[in-house]
């Protein structure tokens, strides 16, 4: 039981939240023991009622978890791996599928929603909004957003990567904070207003304003099955970005993916529009060539 009363030292909020939350529901009021053979049975179950992609994630935040406690109690060691070793038992075609989310938002609908946030006087949604919108940031990167000078002496937004994970050995995101350049200066005063209302924006507060956009929408939107969230408008700069004649390499710059094989799962050229922001090239220089048949696929110098 010490395992999870231990101080959590380089563990981001959320991922301490979640995977103290779920060992609370999973484990301690179920009255099993504190090990990873009972860890393993509790996951094999949850596996049975989620998607997939929750399973990884609730296993992946688990493993983090447990690797900062084995920071301070070396007799954890491995159980890290051993975690990151539980497989979802759940054949493919079994698995619960994945609801359907909105990857698109029109600007109309976009405007829609934050004339109604306006007026609830709601500036932390507000300026969520704008982020997402401006530069595809995940709802976890929010608090790391911030903007500075270049090398090149422009306008840069930094983000630190959600995905900085090593997870089962392999690095997840961007080893260092992406850059982005903002060629838009409308969105560069627009993000110098946001970015002080999101220094906190993390764990319980993210959670809390995506309740109330859900609220929003849904009165809004009453019949509509699908319906924006702050992911939608990481999809629709997808969208821009494809329809902006970047290359591959520049637009996973940009999302933050390390490969260039996570960007095509992002957007569809037909309902995106130009967008006026690009990478800096030490950016660029993080993602990894495309993989194709476990060998890294060539690719032209000037991307």
């Amino acid at each position: 039981n010490n395992r999870c009363t231990m101080t959590v030292k380089k563990c981001p909020e959320s991922v301490k939240t979640s995977a103290k939350n779920w060992l609370k529901k999973h484990i301690k009021e179920k009255g099993r023991n504190w090990t990873v053979a009972d860890i393993q049975i509790a996951l094999e179950e949850y596996a049975k009622t989620v998607t997939g992609d929750t399973f990884r994630r609730m296993r992946n935040d688990l493993e983090r978890y447990y690797r900062a406690l084995a920071q301070q109690n070396p007799k954890m060691n491995n159980v890290p791996a051993r975690i990151a070793a539980i497989q979802n038992p759940v054949p493919v075609h079994q698995r619960k599928k994945k609801r359907v989310k909105c990857k698109s938002v029109k600007d109309d609908d976009f405007n829609k929603l934050m004339l109604h946030v306006l007026q609830k006087q709601d500036e932390k949604l507000m300026a969520a909004l704008i982020a997402v919108k401006v530069t595809g940031a995940r709802p976890c990167e929010l608090h790391t957003i911030k903007m500075a000078q270049g090398d090149t002496g422009v306008t840069v937004i930094r983000i630190k990567g959600g995905k900085q994970a090593v997870i089962q050995g392999k690095q997840r995101g961007f080893t260092n904070p992406r850059e982005i350049i903002l060629l838009d200066k409308q969105d560069i005063a627009y993000m110098k207003i946001v970015i002080p209302l999101l220094a906190d924006m993390e764990g319980k507060k993210l959670n809390a304003l995506q309740r109330r956009l859900t609220e929003i929408t849904k009165k809004l939107w009453p019949r509509r099955k699908i319906r924006p969230t702050l992911k939608s408008f990481r999809h629709q700069l997808g969208s821009d970005l494809k329809a902006s004649g970047l290359s591959e390499s520049e637009r996973s710059a940009i999302m933050g993916h390390r490969s260039q094989d996570s960007i095509s799962a992002y957007g569809f050229r037909r309902s995106g529009k130009g967008r006026s922001l690009k990478p800096t090239d030490k950016t660029v220089a993080q993602v990894k060539p495309e993989m194709t048949k476990g060998r890294y696929k060539k690719t032209s110098p000037n991307q």
